[in-house]
């Protein structure tokens, strides 16, 4: 039972007529997304019964269909090259010897791959649950047909809110029915919170590394999250969506519980609690901070788990094809060549925003960024948010870095949205402001050295933000949950 702020009263005005009582449509959509789970826990306190509703706008965002498309139609594509790059560990290891010298992390990362491709790979398939991350481009033209794709980033791992996206796209339908201010059958559903989870188990199915009557007596998927969770809501939905389709249970653990609680049998199997993983699902993992709580531990079961036949969701070839600095290689039709056929080059590398290293043959363009620093930003090898760096904090450290601290950055041309004027609702209270959104397509992929065995569309999620904030995620209370309305 939730523990709420709100008071779910759903009385009001006839339904059916036009409401543009801003006021009154807030009280409605907290009460939908507390009643149905669009929720997140309380800071400080991360319990399944203290809860507030996620931040949303309170109307659906316009986007452009073409566009919409465009995204959907690479989704298999980018699959494929994500799963192509994950596999050629002479690639990895070349492209990140400089970052690992600066890089602890990234360094930590490679090592782990270093050592399970010495010892032998025990599971050659791999779950990918990537979300390919977009922002419209408009090229300074308010013509939506002029308008083009860029792609923000592609994640591999920990790829969060495919629960919440489709509820996010349900309360847009309920508002739009409900009050009657933009076309429901415009607003685009989200199939993420039931398609993620079939993903999940077709993995399970799909590990033939661990013999039948083992899975179906013993098996487990273990979901690997970080201490103090805050978004529960949409793991848990996930966690139930998937014994609903095929009554698989979820243990969900940290880094530090997996190496104190699981060993591997000399089979290669990881055995937790004389359960053995099937598939683990990472939710962490991806930041440092997932590693403080005891670092020695944390990254000994990050290898324990990479050196287990269970199907990783991502393995460690995966985590690192998602790092900047792929992204910032892969700029390169030559090098898309090594990984895609020839048919699809041309459309990938299309939504490719331009992307450089900080060394001394990109001495000008290093330049020109100082000089111009609201048309750039720069990336560090992070992932989770809040990482960019813009404006004049980008000038101040281009002049600043090091000829060796410069490994760790990524130099990306800024993308420039369209803005709308739209109301995000956070902890019950409107913001207003021009909003900008960011597109995120969720990619779904078994895949084994022989090729594919599971691809597809995964749906998708809308966040958006306002445009005064250069970056920062849903948790670092910046962005929201929000849908399309097609048109």
């Amino acid at each position: 039972f939730f523990s709420c702020l709100f008071v779910l009263s759903m009385e009001g005005p006839d339904p059916k007529r036009r409401c543009t009582d801003e006021d009154e449509r807030i009280k409605h959509a907290t009460a939908w997304a507390v009643i149905n789970g669009m929720v997140m826990a309380l800071p400080g306190q991360p319990s399944q019964s203290r809860v507030i509703h996620c931040p949303f706008t309170l109307q659906p965002t316009p986007y452009p269909s073409h566009l919409f498309k465009t995204a959907q139609a690479l989704v298999s594509p980018l699959n494929c090259l994500v799963d192509a790059v994950s596999r050629d560990t002479e690639f990895l290891m070349d492209i990140h010897k400089d970052v690992i010298e600066v890089d602890d992390f990234t360094r930590r990362l490679v090592e782990i791959l270093k050592t399970v491709m010495a010892e032998g790979v025990s599971q050659p398939r791999c779950l990918g649950i990537c979300r390919q991350d977009y922002m419209i481009h408009t090229g300074g033209s308010k013509n939506p047909a002029q308008w083009k794709l860029q792609q923000v980033e592609i994640n591999t791992i920990a790829s969060s809110f495919g629960a919440l996206s489709s509820k996010s796209a349900r309360l847009q339908k309920y508002l739009a029915g409900r009050f009657g201010l933009v076309p429901e059958d415009k607003i685009a559903e989200s199939k993420s919170a039931v398609m993620i989870p079939e993903a999940i188990c077709s993995a399970f199915q799909l590990n033939v590394a661990i013999p039948a009557d083992l899975k179906e007596t013993k098996g487990i998927i273990v979901f690997v999250i970080q201490s103090g969770e805050r978004n529960i809501a949409d793991q848990k939905a996930l966690e139930v969506e998937i014994w609903e389709q095929k009554q698989l249970r979820v243990v969900r653990m940290s880094l530090k519980e997996v190496e104190e609680r699981g060993h591997l049998g000399a089979d290669r199997h990881l055995y937790v609690d004389g359960a053995v993983v099937v598939v683990a699902y990472y939710r962490a993992g991806y930041t440092p901070d997932d590693y403080a709580e005891d670092e020695d531990k944390c990254w000994a079961a990050r290898l324990k788990i990479e050196r287990s036949t269970a199907i990783k969701c991502p393995n460690i070839g995966y985590h690192l094809a998602g790092t900047k600095k792929v992204q910032q290689v892969l700029f390169d039709k030559e090098m898309l060549a090594r990984f895609l056929p020839a048919e699809h080059i041309d459309a990938i590398f299309g939504v490719f925003a331009p992307q450089y290293s900080l060394d001394s043959s990109n001495d000008a363009i290093i330049q020109q960024a100082a000089a111009n620093c609201g048309d750039y930003v720069l990336k560090p090898q992070r992932e989770g948010g809040g990482n960019l760096v813009a404006d004049e904090a980008l000038r101040d450290m281009l002049q600043s870095l090091t000829p060796t601290m410069r490994k760790q950055y990524v130099l990306m041309q800024r993308i420039r949205p369209p803005d709308i004027n739209g109301v995000i609702v956070r902890n019950d209270t409107p913001e207003r402001g021009a909003i900008i959104a960011e597109l995120g397509m969720y990619g779904l992929y078994v895949g084994s050295d022989s090729g594919a065995l599971y691809d597809d569309c995964g749906g998708y999620l809308l966040r958006s933000k306002l445009a005064k904030h250069a970056d920062g995620g849903v948790a670092a209370g910046v962005a929201c949950l929000d849908a399309v309305s097609l048109y």
